[in-house]
């Protein structure tokens, strides 16, 4: 059985983001916060520049001795910290809130409202900047880029960031994004899942009423097993009846618990 081993308070409010980077945790709200994984101490603070809610940290290794991390808030800003000295490298203001970061390959990429942007993750340099209607999520997949988006699900080429489609399906906001085998798994504000086929772009099945409002997460648990969760507080376990691997048509069997209580 699993069992708490420390449980502290560790910042005035919600937490927005956590991300583990080579024995640490880093963790924010209004500020950054680092984390040792095994004494549990707060190493240092990072409360500036960011003066809103950092919604988003992602880990970006550039090679095996370059690491950073990159932070993202409501206001714009993106800021850029090295992970061995937690100083900052470099800061950048967007036009808008960070949505989402997400890291692959050569390229950092940015979700806003109205743009994702594409970044060199050595150079730290913008190398592209596409318009899209709010880019909620990304994923990648067998070196693709999948983004979720207010109305649809868009796909770019990962290494030479050619735009290859785009998929319709979700009647409302697709919020979040995950690859799962061969499979993509996308939810929506319309309390349904579908669930993709990463190489032909079809739809293989849709997952429907066994949420009754917007699915807020997913997440891969493995042996064919993906968790999604809600507003209401309802987490569903789905899994391949098949045994031997999942099909093109697999049908799904899900598991409702009731584990939180909604804000």
């Amino acid at each position: 059985l699993r069992t708490v081993v420390e449980s502290f308070k560790a910042h005035p409010d919600r937490v927005e983001a956590l991300v583990l980077v080579e024995g640490c945790v880093w963790s924010s709200a209004q500020e950054i916060k680092i984390w040792d994984c095994r004494s549990f101490e707060n190493i240092t603070s990072l409360k500036e520049p960011h003066s809103s809610r950092i919604r988003n940290l992602h880990w970006v290794s550039v090679s095996p001795d370059e690491s950073f991390v990159w932070s993202g808030d409501t206001d714009g800003l993106i800021c850029i910290w090295d992970i061995q000295t937690a100083q900052l490298v470099k800061k950048m203001r967007m036009e808008e809130p960070i949505n989402c970061i997400y890291h692959f390959g050569q390229y950092v990429w940015l979700g806003l409202y109205r743009s994702l942007y594409v970044f060199d993750c050595a150079a730290i340099e913008q190398v592209q900047r596409f318009e899209v209607n709010t880019a909620h999520d990304i994923v990648a997949s067998r070196g693709k880029i999948w983004v979720a988006c207010n109305d649809k699900i868009r796909i770019w080429n990962a290494s030479n960031l050619n735009k290859i489609r785009d998929l319709d399906g979700h009647t409302s906001k697709v919020v979040c994004i995950i690859e799962a085998g061969q499979y993509i798994w996308s939810a929506s504000f319309d309390t349904t899942i579908l669930v993709w086929n990463s190489d032909t772009y079809n739809c293989t099945q849709e997952l429907k009423g066994v949420h009754l409002d917007t699915i807020t997460c997913l997440v891969e648990a493995g042996f064919d097993i993906v968790w999604s969760a809600d507003r209401r507080g309802v987490l569903s376990v789905w899994s391949d009846k098949e045994k031997d691997g999942m099909e093109l048509d697999a049908q799904f069997q899900a598991e409702k618990v009731k584990g939180h209580k909604r804000m």
